[in-house]
Order: structure tokens, then C-alpha cells, then sequence
């Protein structure tokens, strides 16, 4: 959130958030990182009904790189009992003021508003019939917490596949093992491949070569081939540099 240029002060999570406006409750898997809309909107214009409650950051992800970076838009409705107090007008206002806000990111067009499970057929019903006489309604993803909870998901539970061949690393520091100046020029050249990738946010590849630095390194010095086993202690402690 951050790195996209939003203060720091208005980033949050999903479940605190909801908890905020429903008492303790913390019903998301998926603890998101969520920027407050409500306080964002207090601090640039002393209101905080105009807007969707949260905006989480979203991506397409193939595997090795994340792109489409979008804000998608959340408003909590866990307090209606039925559709029947739905506004379409406050509703969509609240959308293309929220999308205002965000400019310049990119916004996802497709809005989710979050109902209670006895309450979500009808709101969804209500969207659907609406959705021929107002076009951006057709857009409108309406669900309950467990739909949310299975239709988001955070980092962590996608296998990352670097794109890096990792076993170029092991290979050439065994390789340049028996010399010391060697192996540091070696490890220099991994060290910096790893800050390029640093450089572009893409923290996952720079874990995955480190990580495959590390154990290279140590594998030459209990294998015994490590000219100057010196040397490799010194790049291990020049890794926990590039991660921090």
C-alpha cells in the first residue's frame, strides 16, 4: 500500500476495519492489508459517508510476477436484515467517489458489498433487477464473508516460482570454491542480481536467492572444498543485509 503512494496512517486490515463498525468481529481468512476509505475521506473533507468502506490491492499473478495491479473497492453491509433500505443513488456514489479518491490507480470495475448470509440472496436479487435501468450496477459483486474469504486470497497462498534457475547459484559457488577471490566475485555477482531484483519490489526472487546463496555457502564449507571458509561467513553476513 505504501509503495503505491498511500500514507501510512490509513492503511489497515480487513478485520479491523469490520471490526471497527461491527464489534469485535474479525470474520476474514484473508487478513488484507485495507486502506480506510472512511478516515481518508474525514481527513480531506470532515465526512466519512460518502465513500466504500475499504479498498484492498489486488493482482493477476502467473507464477513468477505479479501485474494488473488494481484497488478493489469493499463496503461492509452486515447490518441490513433485508434489501429493502438500498439505495442504488447512495450506493453508486459512493463508488465514483471512491474511485476519485484513489486517481491515479487504477481502480477494479467491479465494486463488492458484503452482506450476512440471510440477506445476501436478496441483496443479490435486488442488484440483478436494478441492473437493467442503472448499467454500472451490472458490475456489482454482491457476497457474504465465506464468498469473500474463498474469492480473495493474500501472497502467501500462491507458490512463488522464481525466475531465477536457483541451481546456476549452488553450481557456480562450488565451482569457485577452491579460490578465494573467486568465490567472492561470485557471490558479488548473485548479490547484485538479487538488489536489481530488490530494486523492483520483487522481494519474493530476492528471498528465493539468498536463500539459495546461504545454502550453497554453507554447503561448500561443511562439504570441506571452501578455500577460505572466511570468506563465506562473510557473504552469509552480508545476506541478512539485502533482506532487511
Amino acid at each position: 500500500m505504501q509503495e503505491s503512494g498511500f500514507d501510512a496512517k490509513y492503511v489497515s486490515t480487513m478485520n479491523s476495519l469490520f471490526a471497527r463498525d461491527y464489534k469485535g468481529s474479525r470474520p476474514f481468512t484473508n487478513d488484507s492489508a485495507a486502506l480506510d476509505m472512511d478516515t481518508m475521506e474525514r481527513d480531506a473533507s470532515g465526512k466519512n459517508d460518502c465513500t466504500m468502506d475499504c479498498a484492498i490491492g489486488i493482482c493477476k499473478y502467473n507464477g513468477d510476477a505479479y501485474t494488473h495491479e488494481q484497488m478493489l473497492l469493499v463496503e461492509f453491509r452486515c447490518d441490513y436484515k433485508s434489501s429493502h433500505n438500498l439505495d442504488h443513488t447512495q450506493m453508486s456514489k459512493k463508488v465514483s467517489h471512491s474511485k476519485a479518491m484513489l486517481a491515479p490507480s487504477a481502480v477494479h470495475n467491479c465494486p463488492i458489498f458484503i452482506f450476512k448470509d440471510n440477506v445476501v440472496n436478496q441483496a443479490q436479487s435486488w442488484v440483478r433487477n436494478y441492473s437493467s435501468q442503472y448499467a454500472e450496477m451490472r458490475q456489482w459483486q454482491v457476497m457474504k464473508v465465506a464468498d469473500f474469504n474463498a474469492f480473495v486470497g493474500v501472497e502467501a497462498d500462491f507458490p512463488y516460482v522464481p525466475v531465477t534457475d536457483l541451481t546456476c547459484i549452488d553450481r557456480d559457488i562450488t565451482a569457485s570454491a577452491v579460490d578465494a577471490d573467486a568465490l567472492m566475485n561470485t557471490y558479488q555477482k548473485w548479490r547484485d542480481i538479487a538488489l536489481k531484483f530488490k530494486l523492483k519490489y520483487n522481494l519474493r526472487e530476492v528471498e528465493a536467492i539468498t536463500n539459495a546463496l546461504h545454502q550453497a555457502l554453507e554447503d561448500i564449507v561443511n562439504k570441506g572444498i571452501c578455500a577460505d571458509p572466511d570468506v563465506a561467513a562473510l557473504a552469509q553476513e552480508d545476506l541478512a543485509l539485502i533482506t532487511k
